[in-house]
């Protein structure tokens, strides 16, 4: 993803199976907090949450979406 978003990119994500919805014991330690300190992390900023209805694997059930953008940093310049 890093790599085919452009710059001002946007990057949604539905953390489902992490530790406050149904968590997958992969991801049990993996906190909604962890999750967008660890995306920022690698050069997106975060934008909103957006909480609602989603449906996934044919059920309906509230869920939170997560958007970054994705920001110019020194790394992209040295590869230019």
């Amino acid at each position: 993803i890093q790599r085919r978003l452009r710059q001002n990119g946007f990057l949604s994500i539905y953390p489902k199976h992490i530790a406050e919805d149904f968590p997958l014991m992969e991801l049990k330690d993996v906190t909604r907090d962890k999750l967008i300190e660890e995306i920022e992390g690698s050069g997106y900023n975060f934008s909103r949450k957006i909480c609602d209805t989603i449906s996934h694997d044919e059920f309906l059930n509230y869920g939170c979406v997560i958007n970054f953008i994705k920001y110019k940093n020194s790394d992209d310049n040295n590869k230019k």
